[in-house]
C-alpha cells in the first residue's frame, strides 16, 4: 500500500499516517462543520425574517490548511474561523419576534441568556506521529496563531410585554470585540498578542480487522488579547412603535460604557472518534464527533476498489447522510440533513488533496 493511500486511510481519524519514506508530500485541506439547533443554518447566518423555532445553540467551525509532510512530521500553515452561540429557548423565541417585527407573547416573561464566542485566526502548526508499538500510534500537534477577529461575551436578563404593549425588563450586556455589530463603535484594526492550541490523538490496531482511533482538537488553547474594545450596557425599558404595515419596531433605552481591556480567550474542545472493522475490501465504521456537549455519531462503511474508495454513513440522531469519495491523491466528504441547502440544520464539508513533491 502506498504512503499516500495510507494518508487517506479509512481506518483512522488521524490527519495522516506515518511512513519510513524520506519523500516530501504537499497537501491542502479544507473542512467545515456547522449545526443550528432546530433552525436552518442559512437562516441564522443570514438573519432572515422567518419563523424561528426555540433552540439552544448554533456553531460553525471552518479551517483551510496548506502543509508539507515527511515521514512522521508535518508542518502546516492554516486559517480558521469559529463562532459559537449558546442561548436559552426564550432568547431564540424573543429574537424571532424582534427580527420579524412582531409582538412578543403578552402572557410570557422571557428569561434571556446569550453567550457568544467567535474567532478568526491564522498560524503555523507542527505535528508528529509516534509509532510506539507496531499496533499503537500517538499523534500530537502544537499551533501558534495570531487572531484578528473576536466577539466574546454574554447578555442576560428578562423581558416581557406590558398592558400598554411597551416592553419591560432588565438586560445586561458585556462583550469584547474587534467589530461592534450592536452599536457600530468606530475602531482601528485589532490583533491578538499571540495564541496557541494543542491537539492529541491515537490509533490502535487491536487486530488485523479492528482499529480504534480518536483525536482531540484544541485540547488546551488560549488566545491573548491586549487592550481590546469592551462594551458594558444595561437596558430596562423599551418603547414599541407599530408601523403602518403592522410591523413592530422596538427602541430600547440603553445606558453603559465603552472602554478597552485585556482578554484571555479559549475555544471549545472538539473530539473525533472511530471504530473501524475491515472485512475484505470494506471498512464498517462507527464514527463521530463531540462538540457543545452534543455527540454526532454515524454508522457506515467505506469500500476500497483499485484506485478508488467510496462510502456512506448515517447520523440517526440528526437524520443526516454523509458521502465519502477518495483516491490516492484526493478525498471528498459531504454530510447534510436536507437536500435543500437553505433548510440544512447540520452539515459538514471536507476536502483534502495530497501529492508528492
Amino acid at each position: 500500500m502506498s504512503f499516500i493511500f495510507m494518508a487517506l486511510s479509512a481506518a483512522s481519524v488521524l490527519p495522516y499516517q506515518g511512513s519510513d519514506s524520506n519523500d516530501w508530500h504537499q497537501y491542502q485541506r479544507y473542512q467545515a462543520f456547522a449545526h443550528s439547533d432546530n433552525n436552518a443554518i442559512y437562516d441564522v447566518l443570514k438573519t432572515r425574517k422567518v419563523p424561528y423555532q426555540e433552540g439552544e445553540f448554533a456553531f460553525l467551525q471552518s479551517s483551510a490548511e496548506l502543509g508539507v509532510q515527511k515521514g512522521n512530521w508535518a508542518i502546516t500553515a492554516f486559517a480558521r474561523s469559529d463562532w459559537h452561540l449558546d442561548f436559552s429557548k426564550d432568547t431564540m423565541a424573543f429574537y424571532g419576534a424582534i427580527r420579524n417585527k412582531e409582538y412578543i407573547d403578552p402572557d410570557r416573561v422571557y428569561q434571556l441568556h446569550l453567550s457568544a464566542n467567535q474567532l478568526d485566526a491564522q498560524g503555523l502548526k507542527a505535528s508528529y506521529l509516534w509509532q510506539l508499538t507496531p499496533s499503537f500510534s500517538l499523534y500530537g500537534a502544537a499551533a501558534l496563531l495570531m487572531a484578528n477577529g473576536l466577539t466574546h461575551g454574554e447578555a442576560s436578563g428578562y423581558a416581557g410585554r406590558g398592558a400598554d404593549d411597551n416592553y419591560y425588563g432588565e438586560v445586561e450586556l458585556n462583550y469584547t470585540y474587534t467589530k461592534d455589530y450592536l452599536f457600530y463603535r468606530p475602531l482601528p484594526p485589532t490583533q491578538s498578542q499571540f495564541g496557541y492550541s494543542l491537539d492529541l490523538g491515537f490509533a490502535w490496531q487491536l487486530s488485523e480487522q479492528l482499529t480504534l482511533s480518536g483525536l482531540v482538537e484544541d485540547l488546551h488553547n488560549r488566545i491573548h488579547w491586549y487592550d481590546s474594545p469592551i462594551t458594558q450596557a444595561f437596558a430596562d425599558t423599551a418603547d414599541t412603535i407599530v408601523d403602518p404595515d403592522g410591523s413592530v419596531s422596538v427602541n430600547p433605552i440603553i445606558q453603559g460604557r465603552e472602554y478597552n481591556g485585556d482578554l484571555s480567550q479559549s475555544m471549545p474542545v472538539r473530539a473525533r472518534y472511530m471504530a473501524s472493522y475491515q472485512r475484505g475490501n470494506t471498512h464498517y465504521q462507527v464514527r463521530g464527533q463531540q462538540l457543545h456537549s452534543r455527540h454526532y455519531t454515524a454508522v457506515g462503511f467505506e469500500t476500497q476498489y483499485p484506485g478508488l474508495n467510496w462510502g456512506a454513513a448515517l447520523y440517526p440522531q440528526q437524520g443526516a447522510l454523509a458521502l465519502h469519495l477518495s483516491n490516492q491523491y484526493l478525498r471528498l466528504q459531504l454530510m447534510a440533513d436536507h437536500l435543500d441547502y437553505q433548510k440544512v440544520t447540520t452539515a459538514e464539508l471536507g476536502f483534502r488533496f495530497m501529492v508528492p513533491l
